[in-house]
């Protein structure tokens, strides 16, 4: 079995499937291609297990008729030459000099692969899962989707536009007040009971994320962009993992996912709260600056983590006589608290 690394573009960030309005069909292909229709959209990365695959000659008109064959003859997918997508200006200017439209539509692959030597195969995926993930045949999707990107650039680059691992020359938080170093004088606090909905959406984005972050976790391929992780260390009983675009913390014996920041947002799951998880994520972004958080406003139980990572960090620094502005030091009492924690 064939395993390959595509693109798909899209107008929107999260690809939908098994709706009555959805398409039946998913095209991937080079990067090149994906951004020749959707040049400032999203590109998905998908890795595709290709088994049952026919390959056909690009007719662009006649590509209907393809697909229902290939769905009779009961094919996965379908591989085609692409001769109407990632085809530089310069070729084509080249190649009309010589040849009509006619005649390069009637040349071989080969001789195709000759003038345009840019060419690239795309491939039509026939058999999607609906909602529940289950595919027509009652088989397992044939692709999975690896990392989604804004913009081509980020996609070659393998982070999105919004969340860059930035932040690195950025002052210790010991030797930064509270406010200036989450930046806010005066952040909004908002008690957990009054979260609306786009408060609520964004926590579950934020778990989606986490959860796809972690199920990506066992894929080994540092070559593709977006998909290096990196253990960074274990303390507690708890593993810190840099994933693209997330920080996920695990269980160090049991493997489970405990939560993680992503998108902007720290989310420890409801079952494994009131264990310190939250206040040792904020420190483990800050001395790792793996992922940048800079969060607008905060729940209650956020902020009061977040205060709590800040006094932390302060403790740690001044024991290993790192510098601590005199404010944290007088407002957190850190030399009396060094004492009381000294062997």
């Amino acid at each position: 079995m064939r395993k390959l690394h595509l693109w798909h573009g899209s107008k929107k960030p999260v690809l939908d499937f098994g709706g009555s309005d959805m398409p039946d069909t998913l095209h991937l292909g080079s990067l090149d291609q994906a951004a020749m229709r959707y040049p400032n959209g999203y590109f998905h990365l998908m890795a595709v297990d290709l088994d049952k695959v026919g390959r056909v000659k690009d007719g662009g008109s006649d590509k209907r008729s393809s697909i229902t064959r290939a769905r009779r003859a009961g094919k996965d997918a379908i591989v085609y030459l692409n001769r109407y997508e990632g085809i530089s200006a310069t070729s084509l200017e080249e190649a009309l000099a010589e040849f009509t439209n006619e005649q390069i539509d009637a040349m071989s692959d080969a001789k195709f692969r000759k003038i345009f030597p840019e060419a690239r195969d795309s491939c039509i995926i026939l058999n999607l899962p609906d909602n529940a993930g289950r595919c027509a045949d009652g088989g397992k999707p044939v692709f999975t989707e690896l990392g989604c990107y804004k913009g081509r650039r980020n996609a070659e680059g393998g982070y999105t536009e919004k969340v860059k691992l930035a932040g690195k020359d950025r002052r210790p938080a010991a030797e930064l007040s509270f406010s200036k170093w989450i930046g806010h004088s005066h952040p909004y606090v908002l008690r957990e009971e009054y979260f609306g909905a786009s408060e609520r959406r964004w926590i579950e984005d934020c778990e989606d994320a986490l959860v796809i972050s972690n199920l990506r976790l066992d894929f080994d391929a540092p070559d593709i962009p977006g998909l290096a992780c990196e253990c960074l260390y274990e303390e507690d009983g708890l593993r810190f993992i840099s994933a693209p675009n997330a920080l996920l913390v695990r269980d160090a014996g049991t493997e489970a996912l405990l939560g993680g920041i992503a998108r902007g947002v720290v989310t420890v799951f409801p079952e494994y709260r009131g264990r310190g998880i939250a206040q040792a994520l904020h420190i483990c972004a800050e001395e790792t600056r793996c992922i940048n958080l800079k969060p607008t406003h905060f729940s209650e139980g956020g902020y009061a983590s977040r205060k709590s990572a800040h006094r932390a960090l302060c403790l740690r620094a001044f024991k290993r006589g790192d510098p601590v502005a005199k404010g944290n030091r007088d407002a957190y009492d850190i030399s009396c608290a060094a004492e009381e924690l000294a062997p």
